[in-house]
This record gives C-alpha cells, structure tokens and sequence, in this order.
C-alpha cells in the first residue's frame, strides 16, 4: 500500500512538471506568480542591476588610429570635472576637437601638451552635469591620413560622502614607523624584506603606499628594505603612481597628488 502511495506521488510530481513547461510558468500560477516574460538580452546568468552598466569590456582605443583616449568611450563612471585625454600622438596632430554634454551643450576649453610629446588633454572651463552622455568629436592626423573620431562617455553621479563619519586612524606605535633628526615629524614606513629579490639588477623599489602603519606619501626604498627617499604629504592627501620621467631634459620624480 505504501509502494502505491509513493508510485501515485512520482507521478503526480512529473505531471506538475510537465504541465509547468507547457505553461512556460514553474508556480503554474499559484502562490501569486504569474506567467514569466523572456526578453532578447535575457540570459542564464540573469541581467545586471539597473545601476551598473551592461557590459564592463570596453577599449580606450580610437578604430583606425594608434591614439587611446580617457575617459573610454561608452564607459559610465566618468568625474564631472575630468579632463578628456589622447595619449598616442603630438598634441599638434589632435585638431578640431568638440565636446557636447547632452544636458550641459558645447563645452569651451584649452588642449594641452604632454611633457613626452605623447598626447594631449583636452581641459573642458566648466565640469559637467552628473548624469549625462557626454559626445567628443576630433580630427586626428597621423601618418600622413587625416582621421574624423567620435566617441561619448557617461558623467557618473558622485555619491554624497558630507556625513559619511571618517575612519578611524589611531596613531602608530613608534616600533612600527621610521623617523629622522633631519626630517622633524616624519614617520615612514618601515619595509621588511623577508625574502631577497632574485633579480640583483632589479634596482630600487618605488611605492606609494606604505607597507604598514606610517605617513601618506611617496616612497623609495633598496631591495634591501632602506628606505632612500620619503615626501611627506599634508594630512588628507594621497600619492599614486610614482614614476621617474624626462622634462625638459632631466629626469625627475613625478606622481599624482
């Protein structure tokens, strides 16, 4: 008799599943689902959130030209107050360039020169408009061709962080930071080597990021872990990318502040 019962189940629960592919609906209706909709951009991962974009693969370069350019097009986090960057070829092969806002209109502004001679930026006079599509248009000459472009990006919409409570930041024990008589109140880092780099003509290790409890700035230490030079930076301040570079023929240290 319980054999029965169970025989009675299984097919009860095959003819619930058919009937629910006939149906296109798994609720068959009930417990408040209805019919579901499939749309030509559904897929078995599901789609993304409305807030983030539907794809994150784009290229920053320009079809038909060897120049890069930033913000990349049809990328959706853009700053208001970016600057429009081609990197790639002389800042005098880059002419005609027109910037539209689809809320803010035309955009004056100034295009300048890198140092490299590598490209240029277009600096906009007025930030744009959180939420909009931005359109750049340029003329790019290269290689004896001249080449129109277009591109648009989306101006992000920055989230509000006035009331947002800082972190804390207790002070560092002295063991855990280096400081100088002849650099008053500077504490860098400390850096440990715990394994010796196999390349000895690796050279000097470039950092802005302390590796542990200490003050924001530029850093260089020996792969040996001594520290060579240290910019202290004012207290809300951060450095990034610390390179070495040519201007006006001598190298220098240079970093975004």
């Amino acid at each position: 008799m319980k054999r029965n019962g169970y025989i009675v189940l299984l097919v009860a629960v095959l003819a619930w599943g058919i009937a629910a592919l006939a149906t296109g609906s798994a609720g068959l209706g009930l417990f408040g689902s209805g019919p579901t909709t499939k749309t030509a951009d559904s897929k078995a991962g599901g789609s993304s959130p409305a807030c983030l974009p539907s794809t994150f693969d784009h290229s920053a370069s320009l079809p038909g030209t060897d120049v890069d350019v930033s913000p990349e097009p049809e990328s959706a986090t853009a700053n208001p107050d970016t600057q429009i960057s081609f990197l790639g070829t002389a800042a005098a092969n880059i002419r005609d360039v027109s910037v539209v806002g689809s809320e803010s209109g035309r955009h004056a502004g100034s295009l300048r020169a890198y140092s490299q001679e590598d490209g240029a930026s277009f600096v906009p006079q007025q930030p744009f408009q959180a939420g909009e599509t931005v359109s750049v248009k340029a003329t790019i000459a290269a290689g004896g061709s001249v080449r129109s472009v277009s591109f648009a990006f989306h101006v992000d919409t920055p989230y509000p962080t006035a009331e947002v409570p800082e972190f804390g930041n207790p002070q560092a024990a002295p063991a855990d930071y280096q400081s100088f008589d002849t650099m008053p109140g500077a504490q860098a880092p400390i850096l440990t080597v715990t394994v010796p780099d196999r390349d000895p003509a690796a050279g000097d290790i470039f950092t802005t990021n302390g590796p542990g409890p200490g003050q924001y700035g530029p850093l260089i230490y020996t792969p040996q872990g001594r520290l060579v030079w240290f910019d202290k930076l004012p207290a809300g301040e951060t450095a990034e990318d610390l390179n070495e570079q040519t201007y006006e023929g001598q190298r220098d240290l240079t970093w975004w502040r």
